[in-house]
């Protein structure tokens, strides 16, 4: 069913920004639902008795398709949604506790199971866990809550890609027992909820289930069940290479049939789904799959069901794949992000002090920079869903061990107590000069979204990182880098975002995943968060990936008509174009100066360049210029740009008063990283000549020595008259 086009949703581009920052009320959205005070425990109890009664006696197919249609029909609506995925996999799971048989349903019974199912998912976990106290129950709780409420993570198009490249991994395992590869086999599982998601975006039948939901008051017409049925002959022709038996063979390990869940608590189903690791239903010799994207979303659920057949090891061989698999994508993702980078992997290195080797999963080397991934493919276990304090403890050793390994490489390279740092890596023997290396960033890179890693580094986990005398990190998902190579753009510019994304984990606290922070980028490039002075507090920004996913190519939100927001004018993009063809030394660091500077100062800085060009060519004589001077205190790293424009001068002239200019201007302002760009006015100002830049070390804290002026979007603007 194709959803009708309507008035082009807020996209990032229309949301308020005050000072740099979204105002409280701007920006994202708190889904949870509030319930009145005090009615919690009855609410829950009334949603249980409403969930269960709704499977008893109606014929549950026609439940679940019901069900099944409502969430694709406002899947693509602002949430909340009236049922989430989530939902339909505890209504799946709820049904399998019956049989298939039963009346058909009227709408009045629909909507009552609608309800009940957000008012269960939301109040189980309080009313269904022991009370606990102290820090580390606290902890824990907290982070069963997360666990909980954090699914469906990924796009649709990334996790295909992901299952798909550790699919590969494990084409050699499986013929023996399963008639096919494993590869092969999880291969069928996503092609047949592929073939159900398009046949029913083309579709009548969720047209028709919507309209009997909101005027019906006839019965579920039986025809409609077929809507989520897996056609095995048709799958057969997408996949020729596979025989229709060995399909139906691998359909029915995934499949459970409707009774084979029978006295299963329903307390118990939010954290341990077994819809997750066997996401079809079988009945009466058909298939169905009434959630498509759970096919995806709990692909790893599914390939454990499929290695336990084939393998007495099966964590073992799974945990292998998605490790390969894992750097394998990085390495492909940084390369095209980075194409004048070096991806080494697989680095091994020794400590100078020690003697001992270790290994780097990544490094990325660029124009001096030094970027450093360690990448942790382990998955999101059972015993954690259902809040297991030891797995949450070993992932933790996880997230300290990848902290301290990437910290301790970091301090060696810093350390100029040996000129060199020599490498052994999949690519051959490299050796680092560490004078010549002008920053370093760490990073962490994992398969899944873990909340505790990926919404800001929680503060137990940077105490036991401090104790060990390491420094927290960021933790992307492979699926974050492919939307920074996709959203934010060039080589430079996303190297920008690598720079500031660590500034922000090392000097502020925040309330938001990484997806809400890349909107966040789009929309203010991390601009005018290190004021002097100013107690800026956490950043809350939960919920503002929300309006992230209209500009994801690839995904069913997105939706051309909204624009991303710009950050750069015309002529800010010719320099750093120029920068990155010509990639003279330091050109990334111009291109993270330039990148620093708002919008705003940057067209004001153009407007007065050419006013000024239209002065000086109304001028007669010779020798005239005159220059404007912009400076952006309000950084990590403050910043001076200066533009001389020059009117009939020779060549030689203009170049003396250049240098003359950026010679003044460095002595003036020691601490600042200076641009001096001089144009021609009896020429066309659009190409930026820029002959002198000069850079300031990474790590040498600096103060802007700040002239009078105009303040502009709390950065100073100057406009300066000289005569040569």
């Amino acid at each position: 069913m194709a959803k009708k086009r309507g008035k082009a949703p807020m996209g990032l581009d229309d949301i308020v920004i005050g000072s740099g920052l979204p105002a409280a009320d701007a920006y994202g959205w708190d889904h949870s639902p509030r319930f009145p005070a005090g009615e919690e425990e009855r609410l829950y109890r009334d949603a249980t008795t409403t969930l269960e009664a709704g499977f008893r006696t109606v014929d549950t197919l026609m439940v679940m398709t019901a069900l099944g249609a409502i969430e694709k029909i406002t899947a693509l609506d602002p949430p909340p949604q009236r049922i989430s995925i989530a939902g339909v996999e505890l209504a799946q799971a709820l049904m399998l506790r019956e049989s298939a048989a039963g009346d058909p349903p009227f709408p009045a019974q629909i909507r009552r199971v609608t309800d009940a199912f957000e008012a269960h998912l939301h109040l189980f976990l309080g009313q269904t866990s022991k009370p606990r106290s102290g820090a580390k129950e606290s902890l824990l709780t907290r982070r069963m809550i997360q666990t909980l409420m954090v699914r469906h993570t990924f796009y649709a198009h990334h996790a295909a890609k992901i299952f798909r490249t550790i699919g590969d991994e494990l084409a050699p395992f499986g013929d023996r027992v399963l008639g096919m590869s494993l590869k092969d086999a999880s291969l069928v599982a996503m092609a047949a909820a592929s073939l159900v998601a398009t046949l029913v975006d083309s579709s009548k039948v969720p047209g028709e289930i919507d309209a009997w939901l909101k005027d019906g008051s006839t019965p579920f017409n039986p025809e409609w069940v077929s809507l989520f049925e897996v056609s095995v002959p048709m799958l057969a022709l997408a996949l020729p290479h596979l025989g229709a038996t060995t399909i139906v063979a691998v359909l029915d390990l995934l499949s459970i049939e409707p009774g084979a869940l029978v006295g299963a608590n329903p307390d118990h189903l939010h954290l341990d789904n077994p819809v997750w690791k066997r996401p079809f239903v079988k009945a009466d010799g058909r298939w169905f799959c009434f959630s498509p994207g759970t096919v995806l979303a709990a692909h790893a659920d599914i390939l454990s069901t499929l290695a336990e057949e084939v393998s007495s090891k099966p964590g073992e061989l799974l945990g292998k794949a998605r490790g390969d698999a894992l750097e394998a994508m990085t390495a492909r993702a940084l390369l095209e992000m980075f194409p004048h980078g070096e991806a080494l992997t697989s680095v091994f290195w020794t400590d100078p002090a020690s003697g001992e080797e270790h290994e780097t999963d990544l490094l990325l080397l660029l124009d001096e920079h030094v970027l450093i991934f360690e990448s942790k493919s382990h998955v999101l276990s059972t015993v954690a869903r259902r809040g297991s304090a030891a797995w949450f403890d070993l992932f933790d050793d996880i997230v300290v061990e990848a902290s301290v390994q990437a910290s301790r490489l970091e301090a060696i390279l810093r350390d100029r107590g040996d000129a060199v740092l020599k490498l052994r890596t999949d690519q051959g023997e490299r050796t680092l000069v560490k004078e010549g290396i002008r920053q370093i960033a760490r990073f962490g890179i994992s398969l899944e979204r873990v909340t505790m890693a990926s919404y800001g580094v929680e503060d137990a986990l940077r105490e036991r990182i401090a104790r060990r005398g390491a420094k927290p990190m960021p933790v992307f998902t492979i699926g974050d880098l492919w939307l920074v190579r996709d959203l934010v753009g060039s080589e430079g510019r996303c190297l920008h975002f690598f720079l500031r994304r660590a500034e922000l984990e090392r000097d502020h606290e925040f309330v938001a995943d990484e997806l809400d922070l890349l909107a966040l980028y789009l929309k203010t490039g991390f601009t005018r968060l290190w004021r002097k002075g100013f107690d800026l507090g956490p950043l809350v920004l939960y919920g503002l990936s929300d309006l992230l996913r209209y500009h994801v190519k690839g995904s069913a939100h997105h939706d051309p008509r909204v624009r991303p927001p710009k950050r750069t004018s015309g002529w800010w993009d010719r320099i750093i174009r120029d920068r990155e063809d010509k990639r003279p030394r330091g050109w990334t660091d111009m291109v993270y100066d330039l990148l620093n500077v708002p919008l705003v100062s940057q067209d004001k800085f153009w407007t007065d360049i050419v006013a000024m060009r239209r002065n000086i060519r109304r001028m007669a004589g010779k020798r005239l210029l005159n220059g404007v001077l912009m400076q952006v205190p309000e950084q990590l790293h403050p910043s001076a740009f200066a533009c001389l424009v020059a009117g009939k001068m020779t060549d030689m002239e203009r170049v003396n008063a250049a240098r003359a200019a950026f010679a003044e201007l460095d002595e003036k302002h020691p601490d600042e990283r200076l641009f001096v760009f001089c144009l021609d006015a009896t020429r066309d100002l659009r190409d930026p000549a820029l002959p002198y830049y000069r850079g300031v070390e990474w790590e040498r804290e600096v103060e802007a020595r700040v002239e009078e002026g105009e303040e502009l979007a709390t950065d100073l603007f100057f406009a300066v008259d000289r005569e040569a």
